[in-house]
Formats: structure tokens, sequence, C-alpha cells
């Protein structure tokens, strides 16, 4: 698996290893450090085989690739969406979670107006992602969205550790605020050590998640609480 076709982003890994976005094979490939020939592609059934796929473990034309830093969760932009994949990585691993759509079949380059219910956002032609890890189990993502013409940067507190998401706010022992949107995906269970937690915007809870309060916490929020599809 040495042939690229129009590759885009790149990331090396904790283990010197190189990830490409190798966009009109429609599949992410893996090389080992000091290597040239790829040892893992997801997208695909196998190495030689290049079709495009709307699934959660099909690509429709991946352009970026960023891990969190300790190289556990993987997110990759592919057209219109963000798919989540978590290590340990293998040919044909299926991603966990997907941002842009609330089911992973959707990725209609002709829909323009695709409200996603985890991210109440409209994303348009991908071209880039990189996370910020918060080294809390959450992070930060930011996205180039093409034909919007923007930069995203308002996907914050992205849960990536298996678990409780544990919203930790050192400023008031009392009062946890946090500014922007709070998402728990991926079967978390969101937890806070304050007795209330205050969100500016919208609380986004993806299917088979939970929220754990004792009797004397509350949550408050100028947005909406949105359950996802």
């Amino acid at each position: 698996a040495t042939s690229l076709s129009y590759p885009r982003q790149t990331k090396v890994d904790c283990d010197g290893g190189l990830w490409a976005a190798d966009n009109l094979n429609c599949r992410v490939l893996h090389y080992p450090r000091n290597s040239v020939r790829a040892d893992i592609v997801l997208g695909q059934p196998n190495f030689n085989a290049n079709d495009t796929g709307k699934s959660d473990h099909q690509f429709w034309n991946p352009t970026g690739i960023d891990m969190d830093k300790n190289c556990s969760v993987m997110f990759v932009s592919d057209g219109n969406r963000v798919l989540r994949f978590r290590g340990p990585f293998h040919s044909n691993s299926t991603a966990e979670g997907v941002l842009g759509f609330d089911r992973f079949t959707e990725n209609n380059w002709e829909k323009d107006q695709v409200i996603n219910s985890l991210t109440n956002s409209t994303f348009n032609d991908i071209l880039g992602v990189h996370f910020q890890d918060f080294n809390n189990g959450t992070g930060r993502l930011y996205l180039v969205d093409k034909v919007n013409d923007r930069i995203i940067s308002g996907i914050t507190n992205i849960a990536i550790s298996t678990g409780s998401v544990p919203l930790s706010c050192a400023l008031e022992p009392n009062e946890c605020q946090i500014s922007g949107d709070v998402y728990v995906i991926n079967q978390q269970t969101l937890t806070f050590n304050s007795s209330e937690l205050q969100i500016e915007g919208n609380l986004n809870f993806s299917p088979n998640t939970t929220v754990q309060l004792t009797t004397d916490q509350i949550i408050t929020t100028e947005g909406a609480v949105v359950f996802g599809g």
C-alpha cells in the first residue's frame, strides 16, 4: 500500500508512526516509523479497495486527522462530518462517534442545511481538524469549514475518556461555570464537583449518556438541553 491519491493532512502518533488522509482513495493509512509501507487501513476492507461510503467504517473523502495527547482517540474530518475512533487502531476499525450529522449514514454534499442534534452546527466540506487536549478527559475541536468560509473553534468540552466526564472548576468551589456548549458522548456520565453547574450554551447528550447529580447539586443553562437522535 504505497500508492496515494491526493493525500491531505497527516499526523505523527506517539510511537512515531505516520497517519495520512488518502483523500481520493477514501481511506486513512498508518505507516510505521521508518517504513514506506502502510500496515493499517481505515475506511476500506483492504489495501486495494477505494470505494466511497457513509457508514461508521467508511469514508467519503477524508481530509484531516488529529489525536489526543495519548494517541488513544483519533478525529478524522470527512466531507461534512467528523468521525471519532478509539484505539487500539487496526484495519477496519469502526468509528465510535460522529459530529456534523446525527447518524453515520448521512454525508450529502448537496444538503447544505443539516443540523446535527449533537453540535447544532452545519458543516460544508471540512478541510482540516485540530484537537486541543485539555488534559482532563475533554478538549476542543477546531475545524476548517471550507464552503461556509469559516474556522470553527467553538466545539468545546468534547469528552475523550471512557466512564465519566468530570468538569472541574477550581476558581469557585460552589459554582462551576462553563463558557460555550457541553457535549456528553460515547456512553459517558457527566459529573461535576460543585453545588451548581452553570452552562452558557447548550447541554448536549448523545444516546446512552447520563448525568449524575447528588441531592444538593443543580444544573442551569442559558441554552437548550439537547438529546441526540
